[in-house]
């Protein structure tokens, strides 16, 4: 992996090194709190950590972010895709791995980190401008001194994406287990093709933890999308589909 990004930080490594971890079957589909506990995200593979194929498709981005801040991205669907004479499903990946200040004194994330950061995702029917407002919604009500961390809600509107994990410890399908307690965070989902919309809106969100200075910290953000069960070619139409690269600072 430092072999083939020599020049990323060490964050990249991690993030493709999860985001390629599946859980044996049967608990990749329908995973337990037990099966979390003991193999944690996985066994990475490691034709998925280093390669796409014909039928998975893989971004990566890496930026820095600081607490009350947010960075949005998106991921355009080609139509051939989403098209309705074509049902098949679609395993979307997302891996979040961030470097953050720690102190010893752990009870919460927020009082271990000096900021810590999450990943969320737009619902199915989203448009960018109302995920943007959602987004930044949070973030204003932690300024008021109206959130915990372990509190922090989304607001979804419409269809949402059924991430097997999720934020909080009681959302998904795993259930006293939250992906954000944690500098790694994945999650994985299986929806329909025709239920994705044209496009699939991420955005990464920084929060205060101890550290009043507020620096920015390094993170990558790993998102792919896979066919399964189906050999239905995904990579070429959505490289394609997705040449221009779009983030959006709020």
């Amino acid at each position: 992996m430092l072999k083939l990004y020599p020049d990323e930080n060490i964050n990249l490594i991690r993030a493709l090194i999860v985001q390629g971890a599946r859980l044996p079957e049967p608990f990749f589909l329908n995973p337990t709190t037990q099966a979390i506990q003991f193999y944690g995200y996985g066994i990475p593979s490691l034709a998925r950590v280093t390669e796409n194929s014909d039928f998975r498709a893989t971004f990566y981005t890496t930026g820095k972010l600081s607490a009350d801040e947010a960075h949005i991205y998106t991921v355009n669907i080609p139509e051939s895709l989403t098209d309705k004479g074509n049902e098949f499903d679609i395993l979307i990946e997302v891996t979040l791995a961030f470097t953050a200040k720690i102190r010893r004194t752990r009870q919460k994330t927020k009082s271990y980190l000096g900021t810590w950061l999450e990943w969320i995702s737009a619902s199915l029917d989203d448009d960018i401008e109302s995920f943007k407002e959602r987004c930044l919604k949070p973030i204003e009500e932690e300024n008021e001194g109206n959130t915990d961390q372990e509190e922090t809600g989304f607001g979804y509107k419409g269809e949402e994406i059924h991430w097997k994990i999720r934020e909080r410890n009681n959302w998904g399908e795993v259930r006293n287990f939250s992906r954000n307690n944690s500098t790694v965070q994945k999650d994985w989902a299986i929806i329909n093709s025709y239920s994705l919309n044209d496009v699939v809106s991420f955005a990464i969100r920084g929060h205060k933890g101890w550290d009043r200075n507020r620096e920015e910290i390094p993170y990558a953000f790993t998102v792919s999308f896979e066919a399964i069960n189906q050999d239905i070619p995904m990579y070429e139409p959505i490289r394609i589909e997705n040449q221009v690269e779009v983030e959006v600072r709020v």
